[in-house]
């Protein structure tokens, strides 16, 4: 296994900050790992899912958005669609690795979902974790829960107690992408993962969601779970295999 810190910029010139661990094996099949609103991925979602898949024989990629750390820009500029935009920056950066560059997929989660569906990248196979795909009813239910949905939209930035601040910007952009309208273009086979105890979405909404997607796909209900739920041990053990065995029907 080889694991080393990566930087590459996007196209707007902002330094990107990854990870890139391969197995030992020429040209692997590649994972992309996406993060959702307010991080996880160098925690959480990479230290759990990542290495179970590398030592299955898939490289991983996993990487920060700008606004960050460990990679430039500014929180504050936070939107849908610099997300989109970086994630094919960083689709066309993981192609100069040493990678089997025909079969790349993707694991993303919450709001990272809705940026992987809206780039329609041409990868293989993705995995969906708690899928934020209506970003306006989602981040009412999160801001609103907070208590500061009516500061966000009187135009105000908000500090929340553990000093991450909500920006009225970014809540002005997520508002305006409501439920995603194009599952039926959608060409992969897609493995979709959600906590019954999710506060961002519903499981008739995600029941919804799923019934839109074209076949091949599989549904993955955890009872209990909630919209962070790799967290949490128990979840991630569970759901680790059910991960490494759809990437080794589909991508291998």
């Amino acid at each position: 296994m080889k694991e080393e810190k990566v930087f590459f910029k996007n196209s707007k010139g902002e330094k990107i900050a990854g990870i890139f661990v391969s197995p030992d094996v020429k040209n692997p099949p590649l994972v992309v790992i996406v993060h959702g609103f307010g991080g996880y991925t160098f925690e959480e979602l990479f230290s759990k899912i990542a290495y179970p898949l590398v030592d299955e024989g898939f490289a991983i990629f996993s990487f920060m958005f700008p606004g960050y750390g460990p990679s430039e820009g500014k929180f504050s500029d936070i939107t849908v669609e610099n997300e989109v935009e970086t994630l094919k920056d960083v689709y066309n950066f993981v192609k100069t690795l040493d990678i089997d560059k025909e079969r790349i997929g993707s694991i993303s989660q919450s709001l990272g979902c809705y940026a992987t569906l809206l780039s329609k990248l041409p990868f293989k196979c993705n995995v969906l974790i708690s899928p934020a795909t209506d970003l306006k009813t989602a981040f009412t239910r999160e801001f609103g829960g907070y208590g500061i949905l009516e500061e966000l939209e009187k135009g105000n930035d908000v500090k929340l107690d553990w000093g991450r601040i909500i920006y009225s910007k970014f809540w002005e952009n997520v508002k305006n992408h409501g439920f995603f309208q194009d599952f039926d273009k959608v060409q992969q086979p897609t493995f979709v993962i959600y906590g019954d105890k999710d506060w961002a979405t519903t499981l008739p909404e995600i029941k919804k969601i799923y019934n839109l997607l074209p076949e091949p796909k599989k549904l993955e209900i955890l009872e209990g779970a909630e919209h962070v739920f790799l967290t949490e041990d128990k979840y991630a053990k569970r759901v680790v295999p059910l991960i490494n065995d759809w990437f080794n029907r589909w991508l291998k």
